[in-house]
């Protein structure tokens, strides 16, 4: 590693806040900032990030049973961690990056077979996925039109998605500014599609966030009936703006404060609840995330959920539906959540519940349960 990546490797780092910032959205900061960073210089300084925040705990540990510095970057780049991953004397939650207690909580609320399927994909490198957009395009035409330039090829799950070989910048991609494709994870896709939208519906996507899946439940509307965003962060909302106008979707409104306005109660066919959970299906996509993962931060966000369900319940009108959704693997976020609602609100499951557990090659880990009012 050269003088040049070893100073901006520091400057990084002394610059990132985990406790405020994603990863990726830090690296992105900093390398807008620095612009004297070449491709080369932003992925070795991109690899070196993610392997320190996957293997932190693992590296601090060697290295001191070695006596050797762990603060000292040359010694971090040289570090293999495959050559410790498996040994049964470092303990398990060193090994993966986890506080000893919710490690323990994980797998206890995982099947043996689906916990070790997690733990094999923890530090793996989660794969890129983006989807065509149906009001400009069909899969088959994108996937055509992409392979003149990249290595791609459409997903199983997703009638819509697209995986790509390697990273690209799609920022820079022709079909992405002619809002032809929507880089979006193969999970993120599903949810979508399990709401099932239909054209002339009112649909309420109530932790809409930068509009994801608002892009994607617009098309599938093929812009006809009423799709509202609500978020309580107002900075998401007026990136969804920007996003949706890319995408040709003109039949959103954006939804205020909905619980203080009665003309919306029991008015939606279809409400999206995406709501905030321990992101555990995503944690190799944040892998910064991974040790800051407290058992109590799951009570908390227990709670959470119940709260916000309590408030997008009022807009449902009989015999519409909730499509209940996380990124988590944890069953108390999503099946016992659904015990919890089936037993407390007039509703019950529509269908059974659909989970993906995040595995090396496949999509992230989610959580989803239509539930029909009565």
């Amino acid at each position: 590693m050269n003088l040049f990546c070893l100073y901006h490797i520091e400057q990084f780092f002394l610059q990132h806040d985990p406790k405020r910032f994603r990863l990726d959205l830090s690296l992105k900061t900093y390398f807008k900032k620095n612009s004297a960073l070449g491709s080369k210089d932003r992925k070795v300084l991109g690899n070196f990030a993610y392997k320190l925040c996957r293997y932190e705990s693992l590296i601090e540990h060697v290295l001191q049973v070695k006596k050797l510095d762990p603060q000292n970057i040359r010694e971090i780049d040289a570090f293999d961690p495959q050559k410790h991953l498996n040994d049964p004397s470092i303990p398990l939650h060193i090994r993966y990056g986890f506080d000893k207690n919710f490690l323990e909580f994980l797998q206890n609320s995982l099947t043996e077979k689906d916990f070790l399927v997690f733990l094999s994909s923890i530090h793996q490198e989660a794969p890129l996925y983006a989807r065509s957009n149906p009001l400009k395009i069909s899969r088959s035409d994108l996937v055509s039109l992409l392979q003149n330039h990249f290595s791609v090829q459409a997903t199983e799950l997703s009638p819509y998605g697209i995986r790509f070989e390697k990273r690209e910048n799609f920022g820079a991609l022709d079909p992405f500014k002619q809002g032809l494709m929507e880089i979006q994870d193969e999970a993120s896709q599903l949810i979508a599609i399990h709401l099932d939208p239909k054209p002339k519906e009112a649909v309420c996507d109530f932790c809409a966030g930068s509009g994801g899946k608002s892009l994607l439940i617009g098309a599938l509307m093929q812009n006809q009936g009423q799709l509202f965003l609500h978020d309580v962060r107002e900075k998401a909302l007026i990136e969804a703006k920007k996003r949706l106008k890319r995408a040709g979707v003109q039949n959103y409104q954006i939804l205020s404060s909905p619980s203080s306005k009665k003309q919306f109660f029991s008015y939606f066919d279809r409400v999206l609840l995406d709501v905030p959970c321990s992101g555990s299906g995503t944690l190799r996509r944040n892998p910064d995330m991974k040790e800051r993962l407290r058992v109590k931060d799951i009570h908390e966000l227990i709670n959470l959920q119940r709260e916000i369900f309590s408030k997008a319940f009022l807009l449902v009108k009989s015999k519409g539906v909730i499509l209940y959704a996380t990124c988590s693997v944890l069953k108390e976020e999503n099946e016992e959540q659904i015990e919890f609602f089936c037993q407390n609100y007039p509703v019950k499951k529509a269908g059974p519940p659909f989970q993906t557990i995040p595995t090396d090659q496949g999509p992230d880990g989610f959580f989803c349960q239509l539930l029909e009012r009565e």
